[in-house]
């Protein structure tokens, strides 16, 4: 399998694989919640922070805008941990976003409409040739500080 560093890896000699032991399975942890109800859910989940973190920053939007947006915050955020990001980073980076943006509504914009181009055109400039020197998180920060502090265009003086 060749890796996007350049390297690629080989089929492991048999003498290799006896060596190999399976990972245990996690364990499943229970959390309670504010109202006193069990959950149960995988221990070590990377991304067990978003649904609080969006209920927390969008209390008065509508619940069902709240689900669908911590969905959608948990699909890019997924596609950043595959693309190398810590799961550290990529919660630093939400809260950063979800700060700078009013509502759940506009927010779920954002991550549906301009979150994959902004992430692609990181990634891939991260992983071209080295020819920037930051990671793909801090050029993904500042691609999307820089997209959401641009002004807004009135479309109703055209119509």
């Amino acid at each position: 399998m060749k890796r996007s560093d350049g390297f690629t890896l080989l089929e492991p000699e048999e003498s290799i694989r006896s060596w190999w032991r399976d990972r245990p399975q996690k364990q499943k942890a229970s959390v309670t919640d504010q109202a006193g109800v069990v959950k149960i859910t995988e221990a070590g989940d990377p991304l067990a922070w978003i649904e609080p973190l969006v209920a927390d920053r969008y209390r008065s939007d509508p619940e069902n805008d709240r689900d669908v947006l911590a969905r959608m915050v948990e699909k890019c955020s997924r596609v950043m941990l595959n693309g190398r990001v810590k799961p550290a980073e990529a919660k630093k980076y939400w809260q950063r976003v979800l700060d700078m943006i009013p509502d759940a509504d506009k927010a779920f914009d954002f991550c549906s409409l301009d979150w994959e181009l902004i992430w692609k055109n990181a990634h891939r400039t991260h992983t071209s040739n080295g020819t920037h020197a930051g990671s793909c998180i801090n050029l993904l920060t500042a691609n999307t500080q820089a997209r959401l502090s641009l002004p807004k265009i009135d479309l109703s003086l055209f119509g």
